[in-house]
Parts: C-alpha cells; structure tokens; sequence
C-alpha cells in the first residue's frame, strides 16, 4: 500500500502543477485567449495560439506586444503600434507599396 502511494504521489503532484501551469500561462494578460485564438488588447489583430501550455508554453503581452514562448523550441513576438499623423500623411500620400 506505502508502495503505491509513493508512486502515485508524484504523479498527482506533476499533474497539479501542469494545470496550474496551463491556469498561469493566460493569467494577468492585456489581451485576452479566446477558443485557443489570442486577441490582441487593441484589437488590433488575432492570431491562433502558438504555444500549447502542455509543453510549457506562455503567453506574455503588453498593450502592444504579445510573446509565444514555448520550453522547446518557439519564441514568437507580434506587436502592433498606432502611426503617428505623419506616418498616416505618407501612408494616405504614397500608398501601401512604398
């Protein structure tokens, strides 16, 4: 009986922290997951999780930023920042090419 305990002790305590590491990998963001896609504070963008919290992977952001980090090999950031007016002016002015 002591046996079994032993080994199903650490089991159970591996599976709890991999929950309440998945919990934590969405806590605290400026944007929010939604059905596995993340959706960026401003609204700016979404995009499909890149991470899974199963092989440690995080979600980290700031307002403008986001940052897909995994314990392999992914280390993925997005940002989207507003133009200033003169940076609208020259967008309007020469187009999306230039």
């Amino acid at each position: 009986m002591m046996h079994s305990v032993r080994i199903l002790l650490p089991l159970f305590l591996t599976a709890l922290t991999a929950a309440a590491q998945a919990q934590d990998s969405t806590r605290g963001l400026y944007g929010r997951l939604e059905n596995g896609t993340y959706i960026s504070a401003t609204g700016a963008f979404k995009i499909g999780s890149l991470v899974e919290s199963e092989l440690g992977g995080t979600i980290t952001d700031t307002p403008t930023v986001v940052t897909f980090q995994d314990d392999f090999t992914t280390l993925v950031s997005i940002g989207a920042f507003p133009h200033d007016a003169t940076q609208r002016w020259e967008l309007a002015t020469r187009g999306i090419k230039d």
